[in-house]
């Protein structure tokens, strides 16, 4: 997901049952709007560890009573990706772990998705909200690591 996809998350948009997400609005410059595309809105399934990482988040802030997924360090939702990129940064740092840019999670796992075979490119495009394949296909995918998914594996077996 993008980051104003993540943090315009709302618990409304998680299926728990089904183990689905949709994408329907972002947060961007203060405001909620649309995606970036119309093929940015979308609904696809999560893995595993997705779901179980919503669940603690969730278990976490239920005392908040908040619609919104992720908060801020004020419990309330944060206004911008730039407000969140400080966020992240801060938990990295405090974490013990190296300070990248967030799109580089985004890229981590749309390779892995496409070098493990968890997914093919078609179907990491619609769970990227890429206009067309070829953009995927072309940022993501070579010949020495495409081949056709195989769903239901976990992407830490």
């Amino acid at each position: 997901m993008r980051r104003g996809e993540l943090i315009g998350l709302q618990w409304d948009d998680i299926d728990f049952e089904n183990e689905t997400i949709f994408i329907r609005r972002r947060v961007r410059e203060g405001d909620i709007d649309l995606p970036k595309s119309f093929s940015s809105i979308r609904k696809f399934t999560l893995l595993k560890e997705a779901v179980d990482a919503l669940k603690e988040q969730k278990e976490l802030f239920k005392d908040e009573n908040s619609e919104w997924v992720f908060l801020n360090r004020y419990n309330k939702p944060f206004k911008s990706p730039q407000q969140f990129d400080i966020r992240y940064k801060e938990v990295l740092k405090i974490s013990g772990l190296k300070a990248d840019r967030f799109y580089s999670l985004r890229h981590t796992y749309a390779t892995n998705m496409i070098r493990n075979s968890l997914e093919n490119f078609v179907t990491v495009s619609g769970m990227l909200g890429h206009k067309d394949s070829v953009i995927t296909q072309k940022t993501y995918v070579s010949n020495e690591i495409y081949s056709s998914g195989l769903k239901g594996k976990s992407l830490f077996d």
